[in-house]
């Protein structure tokens, strides 16, 4: 079944919801479209210039204050030692 039918997507590798709205990497395209959750594109290019992104993370706006991130911070995920990580990987960050 092809959830995102027409709508572009090379190679879909990761996937967030936020409200009712998806977000969605396209790993051989290198962005990330936003569409809603009955599959109509909002823009799917809503962010370009990526290199190869594989998944994709919503985050609270609480968390991000406190990790002192912004909207839109690249940031690294992983498990180490048992622990949860988040960590930021934006230079601008």
């Amino acid at each position: 079944m092809n959830v995102f039918p027409d709508h572009g997507l090379d190679a879909r590798a990761g996937i967030a919801v936020s409200g009712s709205n998806l977000f969605v990497t396209n790993f051989l395209g290198n962005t990330i479209g936003e569409y809603t959750t009955s599959g109509a594109t909002v823009n799917a290019s809503l962010i370009t210039g990526l290199n190869d992104p594989a998944g994709i993370v919503v985050l609270q706006s609480w968390l991000v204050e406190k990790l002192g991130l912004f909207p839109g911070s690249r940031v690294i995920i992983h498990n180490e030692d048992g622990k949860f990580n988040i960590q930021s990987d934006d230079p601008l960050a």
